[in-house]
């Protein structure tokens, strides 16, 4: 039997490709996401899952912080750092669920 034809289609670049792009082609961009000493801060506990949470919680703080001033180009990665101390009891944000009960009424 005969192979079935196949037509190529010119497809444009997603915006992912662009996003990409535009990253690999920020010059501005710090190269490293963290410092020596939020490294170690972060490595300290014998325990793989904390340093994993630590870790987590460093990466997402850090993509947070730059979302929130909407700075998407030159970000200054290790200028950064969060300290791992958790969030008081009695700050907003310490429960999701109980900030989502607080505000719905």
């Amino acid at each position: 039997p005969a192979a079935p034809e196949v037509e190529l289609v010119d497809v444009p670049p997603s915006a992912d490709d662009e996003q990409r792009t535009a990253a690999e082609e920020d010059i501005n961009e710090d190269e490293h996401m963290f410092a020596a000493a939020e490294l170690e801060e972060i490595c300290e506990p014998q325990d793989v899952q904390e340093r994993r949470r630590r870790l987590r919680r460093a990466i997402v703080g850090k993509f947070a912080y730059f979302r929130t001033v909407g700075q998407t180009r030159g970000r200054r990665w290790s200028q950064v750092v969060l300290g791992q101390q958790p969030v008081g009891e009695d700050m907003l944000g310490e429960s999701l669920m109980d900030d989502a009960a607080n505000h719905s009424s």
